[in-house]
């Protein structure tokens, strides 16, 4: 909830920054998604309860559109190593709004 509050100042103060905030936090979802949908696909198979969903969910078929997902720019690639590795991990990291990796994630008052 704090994220998200976080992310709306930022939205109100600078609305592209906030958009591309927005962006980012659903594309970084869908990385991870593709990280761990082999794993669920497998899993589903042998879990009573996931079986169940089965008609609901299409894990291919998600793949597919979080490959396909590229709202915005991810890493910025002239930045330094540490600073790319920062944006990795966090999806708070927006390039352009975070200059180096031991910058703070700037939130408003």
């Amino acid at each position: 909830m704090i994220d998200f509050l976080w992310a709306y100042s930022i939205f109100l103060n600078e609305k592209q920054n906030g958009e591309n905030l927005a962006k980012r936090f659903y594309q970084i979802g869908a990385e991870y998604f593709l990280r761990v949908s082999d794993t669920l696909e497998r899993i589903s198979r042998n879990d009573h309860f996931l079986k169940k969903a089965e008609d609901r969910i299409n894990i291919k078929q998600d793949e597919k559109r979080a490959k396909d997902m590229n709202l915005t720019v991810l890493i910025d690639k002239q930045a330094d190593e540490k600073l790319q590795r920062l944006q990795r991990a966090d999806w708070r990291a927006l390039p352009g709004i975070i200059q180096n990796s031991k910058q703070e994630l700037k939130r408003e008052n």
